[in-house]
């Protein structure tokens, strides 16, 4: 990674620090209640559907089963998607700014557009930095899909990131010693 993040540098920018996710389950404590709930929504919509079919049309087609089979498998499978796209994060801060790379996406927070920063903890212990103001007031449960799926970064009325997320951080003491004078943060 450190390679694709230097091929992808500004003149004079240093990379000071590189890291990545440290979520090595994909359902860990923080989404395994949410995600299981969902999973029996989705499983108990498409079971009432079913039974609804079977009532208006007095049998089951194979079509409709195989409909709502794969419409209640939706959900459930995303879950599972999510979790292991996690490992794929990675994560540097550089001399000018912070840099979030999915896959093959290279996303990036200049420190003058980063205003309200804080390092938080899940509940199964993953430390990620939240930059904004809608990533700091967001609950655990949001943290991943904020780190999976914001790539334009809402800015607010001065112009600061609202959203920028580096979730369940391998290595947070690092992260914290380069960031060091480029943005203020809290801990909680």
């Amino acid at each position: 990674m450190e390679d694709y993040l230097r091929d992808n540098m500004e003149n004079g920018e240093q990379l000071l620090w590189s890291g990545g996710s440290a979520s090595e389950k994909v359902m860990d404590n923080t989404y395994r209640i949410p995600y299981l709930l969902r999973f029996l929504i989705s499983y108990g919509l498409a079971a009432a559907l079913m039974i609804y079919a079977v009532k208006v049309t007095g049998g089951l087609r194979i079509s409709v089963f195989l409909v709502l089979l794969v419409l209640g498998s939706m959900i459930p499978l995303t879950a599972i998607a999510d979790g292991m796209k996690v490992r794929s994060l990675g994560y540097a801060a550089t001399s000018k700014r912070l840099i979030r790379v999915n896959g093959s996406i290279l996303y990036s927070a200049d420190y003058d557009d980063i205003g309200e920063c804080r390092f938080g903890k899940d509940p199964s212990g993953n430390t990620s930095l939240l930059c904004g103001d809608k990533a700091v007031k967001s609950k655990p449960s949001k943290w991943r899909g904020l780190a999976l799926f914001t790539g334009t970064h809402e800015k607010d009325t001065e112009n600061h990131v609202t959203d920028y997320v580096f979730y369940a951080i391998d290595d947070p003491e690092g992260l914290k010693k380069a960031l060091n004078g480029k943005v203020k943060y809290t801990e909680s």
